[in-house]
């Protein structure tokens, strides 16, 4: 589905997101222990810190303002606070299962934003609210650090 363009900063972040939460997996299979398993909790912390904390805050202005639409209620609004909840939940805990579920929930959830959630918006909120998200975006991106933990470049990572 083509996205809106006011959408499209959030949607390219999820890209990130996808990236990070395969990252993570892939690191798992390797059944981490230890040192490791302290790096990979690290990682997904640093990851959660930098680039998850701004982005799940301007979801939630937007989804405090789809809430006007709908209801506090709507069971999209309520998916999508519950889930930001239990992914902040997960990576405080930290232990490989918890990083496990983290990556698979991230996954699920950033393919409910896209498929559910985001269309919802596009259809509910008037030209001058996506305008006005448009801005918070553009004001919030900066904050977007786009994974630099699980990146290629990371020197720390193995190929």
């Amino acid at each position: 589905m083509r996205r809106e363009k006011f959408l499209w900063p959030i949607t390219h972040a999820h890209h990130y997101g996808l990236m990070a939460a395969k990252a993570i997996q892939r690191k798992l299979e390797e059944k981490p222990a230890g040192k490791d398993l302290g790096k990979l909790r690290r990682e997904t912390a640093n990851f959660f810190d930098a680039d998850m904390n701004s982005h799940i805050g301007l979801e939630e202005e937007m989804l405090g303002q789809l809430a006007c639409h709908t209801s506090p209620a709507d069971p999209f609004v309520e998916k999508a606070r519950r889930e930001h909840r239990e992914l902040h939940g997960l990576v405080k805990k930290g232990d490989a299962r918890s990083l496990e579920l983290f990556a698979e929930k991230l996954i699920r959830h950033i393919y409910f934003e896209e498929d559910k959630l985001f269309p919802a918006v596009e259809e509910q909120f008037t030209q001058s609210e996506k305008e006005w998200l448009e801005t918070e975006i553009q004001f919030n991106i900066h904050n977007w650090s786009k994974t630099a933990a699980f990146s290629r470049n990371n020197p720390g990572r193995k190929p």
